[in-house]
């Protein structure tokens, strides 16, 4: 019988070599997991052969992956065929994350939103989008 770590070794390299390899943001799941895991592994809970872990940790990591590719003047396609005006094919948070942004732009770029984000102030203009 395999055991446990085996088993969620072959599960990774699944995902990995049967997807797409040009979708990167598979390799920010991967990233974000494996740092998630190394620097948050005090926050896991445990329940039988799972341990689970706050999914804020992963959606922040993408925050600080993606904020300069959406940042970026020149267009950077994250999908095979993203393209400016194609909605079907977009990533599908670029166009409210290019909102934040073009708001951070003018006011210190990546470093402003994050010292922003860690200290728990987000401009109010953000709120409308957030999930409660």
């Amino acid at each position: 019988m395999e055991s446990f770590y085996l088993q969620n070794f072959k599960t990774i390299n699944t995902i990995i070599e049967r997807d797409s390899k040009d979708a990167t943001y598979k390799f920010a799941l991967l990233r974000g997991v494996i740092e998630i895991s190394q620097e948050y592994q005090h926050l896991g809970k445990e329940a039988g052969d799972r341990i689970s872990l706050p999914l804020g940790l992963l959606i922040e990591k993408w925050l600080l992956y993606y904020y300069p590719i959406i940042e970026s003047q020149e267009f950077l396609p994250q999908l095979h065929g993203e393209k400016i005006d194609s909605i079907h094919k977009r990533i599908s948070f670029r166009p409210l994350f290019k909102e934040v942004t073009d708001y951070y732009a003018g006011k210190g770029g990546f470093s402003v939103f994050y010292n922003d984000y860690v200290n728990g102030f987000i401009h109010p203009k953000f709120h409308k989008h957030s999930v409660n």
